[in-house]
């Protein structure tokens, strides 16, 4: 994620790679880094001062506690805004991990990588207009943003937008997986499940105003084919399997945050 964001920025233009600079925990990753988009990139661990605008915090949340204080603890810092990706961790955390009240805690989702991401942020009152315009445009630069004053529900959105992919690339495994037991081949069942999928977010997402009961409705005829397979999925559990999912990554979310 932290790759998608940083391509993102760059390609809309929003920093020159002369005003980025990365500590990456991972060696591995450094030089692949620095390679790829131009920047400097320094190991977690290195002295000397970190003067920026605006620091982006993707970390495992699990790692979190640990990697800000080796962090902190090695460097001079003047950072004026901090902005997580961490499933979980509250605004309250990351003031006490940063040192700042100036925190913003936002859940994208891996589209990012292909700047189709969905983003819900929210930002202590510290944070100045100035600073959630900044922020704003990097969520904006790799897909849609949305902002909520609750900051409980970006728990809700790591369950849905966050986890969300998760749960449609497994659809879509199976779908494609189907199609080749009915006879297609694989390649064809992949290229009509992964289009049928594409097409019908941008049909919901321009006809927004419509319920996705009735989208449905319009594709399902009385005693037709998806009238057949729509039965199939409901006498299956299909909604309540999703509830649960959702309702669980939820709760994970809450628990990691813990």
């Amino acid at each position: 994620m932290g790759s998608a964001l940083l391509r993102g920025v760059l390609q809309k233009g929003l920093y020159r790679p002369d005003e980025i600079e990365v500590a990456e925990p991972v060696p591995a990753l450094q030089a692949a880094l620095a390679s790829e988009f131009g920047v400097a990139v320094d190991a977690l661990e290195r002295t000397g001062r970190w003067s920026h605008e605006l620091a982006l915090v993707c970390l495992k949340p699990q790692v979190f506690g640990t990697a800000m204080q080796r962090f902190r603890e090695d460097r001079s810092l003047d950072i004026g805004l901090y902005v997580s990706i961490m499933a979980g961790v509250s605004m309250h955390a990351l003031q006490l991990a940063t040192g700042i009240g100036n925190v913003i805690r936002a859940m994208p989702n891996t589209p990012a990588q292909v700047l189709a991401g969905m983003t819900m942020w929210t930002a202590t009152s510290e944070v100045s207009q100035a600073q959630r315009e900044s922020a704003q445009a990097i969520f904006a630069a790799v897909g849609e943003e949305l902002y909520t004053d609750h900051e409980a529900d970006l728990d809700r959105a790591t369950a849905i937008n966050g986890s969300g992919p998760g749960y449609l690339f497994l659809v879509l495994e199976a779908m494609i997986d189907a199609g080749v037991h009915i006879g297609l081949s694989r390649d064809a069942a992949a290229k009509l499940a992964t289009q049928t999928f594409l097409g019908s977010g941008e049909l919901a997402k321009q006809l927004a105003d419509i319920h996705p009961a009735e989208l449905r409705n319009r594709v399902t005829s009385p005693g037709g084919t998806t009238a057949a397979g729509v039965q199939e999925l409901e006498l299956a559990g299909l909604r309540g399997a999703f509830a649960s999912a959702i309702e669980s990554a939820w709760k994970r979310s809450v628990e990691l945050g813990g």
